[in-house]
């Protein structure tokens, strides 16, 4: 179980597996908060298993900067990418709470 929960934490690393938040997030401009809901509570219970697992914190980093770099390509004019379903609340929810999370978690 612990296996499959890692891997099924770090397909969002590859960004071209549907159904995982970096996939919605990435490739179709979409932030579903229901995905990143589901992605915590797997690290969660994975850590729970697994302290200090140097894959996992790695991913959280790096997670954590790739959807950083998604609000500031969003906000950027002259970048072409956006959040196709952007609100002020999703990007506050993000600073403030699931972001709190993942980094919480490292």
């Amino acid at each position: 179980m612990k296996n499959e929960l890692k891997n099924k934490i770090l397909q969002n690393r590859d960004d071209s597996i549907e159904d995982t938040f970096c996939y919605s997030l990435f490739e179709k401009g979409f932030f579903y908060s229901n995905l990143i809901e589901l992605m915590l509570e797997n690290v969660e219970k994975y850590i729970y298993l697994a302290k200090n697992d140097i894959d996992i914190k790695d991913f959280l980093i790096w997670i954590c900067q790739c959807v950083d770099q998604c609000f500031i390509s969003h906000h950027d004019i002259d970048d072409y990418y956006i959040i196709k379903n952007y609100s002020s609340e999703i990007e506050s929810k993000w600073i403030n709470d699931w972001k709190k999370k993942l980094q919480s978690l490292i």
